[in-house]
Formats: C-alpha cells, sequence, structure tokens
C-alpha cells in the first residue's frame, strides 16, 4: 500500500511539475511580475489538481462500481497535495524575488531548471523502484528529461 501511494504521489508530482513548467515558460514571454507568475503557477496547479482528482473519481467509480469511501478520498487529496506541493518548487526563485533584490530574470533561467529537478528525482526513483542498473537509471531519467528541455527548448528558439 505504501509503495502505491508513492506511485501516485510520483505520478502527480511529475504531471504537475510539466504543466507549471510550461506555464513559467510561457509566462516569460510577457511582461510578468513575480507575483503574477507566483499566482499563475498555483492557479494552474489548484485547476489540475481539480481536475486529476475528479477524473480519478469517476475512473474509480466506474471501475470499482461503486462511490469511494471516506478514507479512499482522503488517501487522493493527500496523494493530490503531496505532487501539487512537489510541482510548485519552480516557484520558489519567484517567491525569492519578492523577498529579496534578486532579478525576475534570474527566477526566470532557475525556475525550469527546478522543475527539470523534480521530474528527474521522481523518474530516478521510480526506475530505483523498478530495479535499474545505474546506467540503465541514468538512461531512462535522460530520456525522460527530455519531456521538459523540449519545453525549454521551445522556448529558447521562439525568443
Amino acid at each position: 500500500m505504501r509503495l502505491r501511494r508513492t506511485a501516485q504521489r510520483a505520478v502527480r508530482a511529475v504531471y504537475h511539475s510539466i504543466i507549471v513548467l510550461a506555464v513559467i515558460l510561457v509566462a516569460e514571454g510577457g511582461d510578468q511580475s513575480a507575483s503574477n507568475v507566483i499566482l499563475a503557477v498555483i492557479g494552474a496547479t489548484i485547476a489540475t489538481a481539480l481536475a486529476e482528482l475528479y477524473a480519478e473519481y469517476i475512473g474509480d467509480v466506474i471501475r470499482e462500481r461503486r462511490h469511494p469511501t471516506g478514507p479512499e478520498l482522503r488517501i487522493e487529496f493527500a496523494d493530490t497535495l503531496a505532487g501539487s506541493l512537489a510541482a510548485l518548487v519552480p516557484a520558489i526563485p519567484f517567491v525569492v524575488v519578492l523577498l529579496t533584490p534578486v532579478k525576475l530574470d534570474a527566477a526566470y533561467a532557475i525556475a525550469p531548471w527546478l522543475g527539470l529537478g523534480v521530474i528527474a528525482f521522481f523518474t530516478l526513483l521510480a526506475n530505483r523502484f523498478a530495479g535499474l542498473s545505474r546506467w540503465q537509471n541514468a538512461a531512462v531519467t535522460a530520456a525522460a528529461l527530455a519531456v521538459g528541455l523540449s519545453l525549454i527548448a521551445i522556448k529558447a528558439f521562439t525568443h
């Protein structure tokens, strides 16, 4: 059961991180303040979490042919919250911009790499649970990171 919870949280963290990464990369093209980026990231994370929770609810009802119990719903909420919090890591540089003299450009430069770090962490964790060797783990992680790197590359080539 514990492994299933870890897996569910990893799924949500990676999924939400990819969306947060896309929001930050799109925001960089505009004239967004740090507070606007933080609000956009939080808003996207909440919207994604709610959509995911509802979709999981519908799937569970169909799969189980019954409505989830209170404890089952609490587990889903906890998994979603954990995944959402992990996905908010790339917003940290924007909070730093609000609290210190750090420039907004620095936050935009650092945030995508933090998002990739979250994705890499959960990919490495998954590969470890799968029993892959270090080399296999590195290869699979590199392939998975290509998703995030492609978003960064698209942004770099369009601006």
